[in-house]
């Protein structure tokens, strides 16, 4: 289960999602340890965040890699 895992966690959700809403993401998150970021992207469905918004993706990507080492350290 979720309230298991014990290492930072990046969950990223597109807001249009048709498979997982939003509101089931948001709840899946409450249960995840506090080390945790969620990244939701405006438009965006089920498909490649990368591909569809690079600079969102990369940003949220280097922001959670810094505050992963920074909480290590």
């Amino acid at each position: 289960s979720a309230r298991q895992v014990r290492c930072p966690v990046l969950v990223m959700h597109g807001e249009r999602d048709p498979r997982v809403t939003l509101p089931q993401m948001e709840q899946l998150v409450q249960n995840l340890n506090p080390s945790r970021q969620f990244k939701v992207f405006p438009g965006l469905a089920h498909q490649s965040y990368i591909a569809a918004a690079p600079d969102a993706w990369h940003g949220s990507v280097q922001d959670f890699l810094t505050g992963a080492m920074t909480a290590k350290n």
